[in-house]
């Protein structure tokens, strides 16, 4: 029996292009695996929470209409406080700072986003599927970035999902847990805009957590550790083996354009260079095989570097996403609502409606109506990568 891992990368409002796709992905998926494949789902930031949204329902067509309504039905006042109360939150804070009797730890108060995880997502439905194998995935994992040692830290949960060794070349390690909402919390706290999280269990990794997506925006090597035969990635950018970049105007960059290559080269980079060296690997195993030979040890005692499959989903270029946070932001937020609406009033801090302010726009854009103009563009890609057929177009 084989394990195939989907793994949902770092995403922001732009999660909800994932939920699209995985709508239409685990349908596909389980009616050509049959059952005789176990299922584990890893994922960063929005990936963890699309990750537990999976994770906490029993049946798979459940567990998809349980993500697109959370996605269709979340809005701003879901993840993060009002930003007029926030400003002058913050104000007090940063002049506390420079007393040296306080400190800002965030730009946004994402308190409200701890209530709005515990209603959506039904946790000891998800711990009673992982342990007691009545769900239809069989293990998951969040993934987390540690403050003090800088290191990758992959919450894990999963009848018979075996903890891989700590990996010091990825500074990866791995945590088995009761999956909870401060682990999703702490996956998806970007750092600056939203709130740290503290983690005191187990006592080993005791300290304070952000982001994922600092390290590993979408965990292709935790899938492999966990043994993956099969690995899904789905993401909000294009497949690293085509274009990354959207031609741009030869004009002065502003500090948003910089953001956003800042924000390229953290989300995307790294996670291209996995999926190459995924790729490279089985090309060089499958030349070794031609040869007749076995292919070389792993780092990793006792493994060899082995083929896997896999399936890359996302838009087919880039700038289309950013495209469409441009045009419902135009379209929903203008006149007054655009001046008094906490969406509105961020959209405008951001400025003018470049495709570079369009993508930071769209990591932080959380309306139901860009939500559900974002599923349907998942849907839609998703069909057209997967084709007509039965089955995936798996990789080699």
């Amino acid at each position: 029996m084989g394990i195939t891992a989907i793994v949902t990368a770092g995403a922001g409002a732009r999660g909800a292009y994932e939920a699209g796709i995985l709508s239409v992905l685990v349908p596909r998926l389980l009616s050509e695996t049959s059952g005789e494949e176990r299922i584990v789902l890893v994922g960063t930031s929005a990936g963890a929470v699309n990750t537990a949204l999976l994770a906490a329902s029993r049946d798979p067509k459940e567990a998809i209409d349980n993500t697109l309504q959370t996605w269709e039905s979340i809005g701003a006042s879901d993840v993060f406080a009002g930003l007029t109360r926030t400003a002058i939150r913050n104000t007090a804070s940063y002049l506390a700072e420079l007393l040296g009797r306080g400190q800002l730890n965030s730009l946004l108060d994402t308190t409200p986003l701890r209530r709005t995880l515990e209603k959506m997502i039904n946790w000891d439905q998800l711990r009673d599927n992982l342990d007691g194998g009545k769900g239809w995935a069989h293990g998951a994992g969040i993934v987390t970035t540690s403050r003090s040692g800088g290191r990758t830290i992959v919450f894990l949960q999963g009848k018979g999902i075996a903890q891989p060794p700590a990996d010091d070349v990825r500074a990866v390690d791995y945590v088995p847990v009761a999956l909870a909402t401060q682990h999703v919390l702490a996956s998806a706290a970007i750092p600056m805009a939203f709130l740290p999280i503290h983690i005191d269990q187990p006592p080993a990794v005791d300290g304070w957590f952000v982001d994922g997506g600092v390290r590993l925006n979408a965990p292709i090597k935790p899938a492999l550790a966990l043994n993956a035969d099969r690995v899904i990635v789905v993401a909000t950018t294009p497949d690293p083996d085509t274009s990354q970049s959207a031609p741009v105007p030869p004009t002065e960059p502003d500090v948003f354009d910089a953001a956003g290559i800042v924000l390229e080269a953290l989300l995307v980079d790294q996670m291209a260079e996995d999926v190459h060296t995924l790729r490279r690997t089985n090309r060089f195993v499958e030349v070794a095989k031609s040869a007749g030979a076995e292919p070389p040890a792993h780092r990793d005692a006792g493994r060899k570097y082995r083929q896997v499959q896999n399936v890359f989903l996302g838009p087919p270029e880039p700038g289309i996403i950013s495209a469409l946070a441009n045009e419902v932001f135009e379209r929903r937020y203008r006149g007054w609502f655009k001046q008094f609406s906490d969406v509105g009033i961020l959209g405008t801090l951001l400025g003018s409606h470049t495709e570079s302010h369009g993508e930071i726009l769209s990591f932080l854009f959380f309306d139901p109506d860009f939500h559900g103009a974002l599923i349907e563009l998942g849907k839609q890609h998703a069909e057209q990568a997967l084709g007509p057929g039965p089955g995936l177009p798996w990789r080699s």
